[in-house]
């Protein structure tokens, strides 16, 4: 049996599907306020944190919302005193260092890739759970980043050739995707039980849906990164009208069927600049489709 796939990603190395350049990033003693404001600014969801010249770790955009978590006010404040609780969270973004919040959800550890590794190795640690990591060259220093994303697209170019045709047919239900549990929330839920949701399913997005349960809208951390301190009173909001204000593209979330092949779904996952694609029956969703899960198909796939 062979992985026609693995072995087509081992004559690829990291630093052909990296991102190499210039590398933005920030100091262990920015605030967090400042940190998000760079991930938004840049359209980014993670960055290099420096300690003096030396890199020390990668902020990602969940260990925000994990942070966000730990200092928004819960439901009972709000009601109390709903503008103190906010001024209170607000002023802890600004005053956090970034030095204390490092892989505060646990998903993006630091580990650094030599450029001349082969892409397949990345695969297995991608499939893993890690979504990206930084690019060292061979004096040890970070010269870019590779994510799950920077394989996803390229697999979408090479899943119709050859023997590797044989895994971008598969479908959904074939390999075993349409059998994840959705984490959801209701659209009039608050922006607070959502971030707990999130938190508490160690999860990096949730499913909105409506009172018949049909899929609305996808709240992923990536929709907190312009949640900086004149921001906070967004917290006062449902999930339809913070994400009509902050993010309208989430009310329209892409979706396939457990015959969609894994071809479709990574296009899908490229095109749209995704990085989950909700299975859905009858608009109810029934299962969610991570880069994670399809590096773990690719991964684990045999001929």
């Amino acid at each position: 049996m062979t992985n026609p796939v693995l072995q087509h990603l081992h004559t690829v190395t990291v630093r052909e599907l990296g991102q190499i350049g210039q590398l933005i990033a920030i100091r262990k003693t920015d605030s967090v306020e400042a940190a998000i404001k760079i991930l938004a600014d840049n359209k980014i969801l993670s960055v290099p944190v420096l300690d003096k010249k030396a890199v020390i770790g990668v902020l990602d955009i969940v260990d925000v919302v994990y942070f966000l978590h730990k200092v928004a006010p819960d439901q009972k404040s709000l009601s109390a005193n709903e503008l103190q609780s906010l001024e209170i969270a607000g002023r802890a973004i600004a005053m956090e260092e970034v030095g204390e919040i490092i892989n505060a959800s646990g998903k993006d550890p630091y580990v650094p890739i030599d450029e001349h590794n082969k892409v397949s190795l990345v695969v297995d640690l991608f499939a893993q759970g890690i979504h990206r990591a930084p690019i060292a060259d061979s004096a040890g220093e970070i010269i870019g980043t590779i994510s799950q994303s920077d394989i996803i697209k390229y697999l979408s170019t090479k899943l119709h050739e050859g023997e590797m045709k044989h895994l971008g047919a598969k479908s959904v239900k074939e390999l075993g995707l349409a059998e994840k549990k959705v984490i959801t929330t209701n659209i009039h839920d608050s922006i607070l039980i959502a971030i707990e949701n999130i938190v508490e399913n160690a999860a990096s997005c949730v499913g909105v849906i409506d009172s018949q349960g049909k899929l609305v809208g996808n709240l992923s951390a990536s929709d907190f990164k312009g949640l900086y301190r004149e921001e906070f009173p967004s917290f006062l909001l449902n999930i339809g009208d913070y994400l009509e204000k902050h993010s309208p593209a989430s009310l329209n979330p892409i979706c396939c069927t457990e015959s969609t092949t894994l071809l479709q779904v990574i296009e899908e996952m490229r095109e749209n600049n995704i990085h989950h694609l909700y299975v859905i029956d009858d608009f109810k969703p029934v299962s969610i489709i991570s880069a994670t899960d399809i590096l773990k198909s690719v991964r684990d796939f045999v001929l």
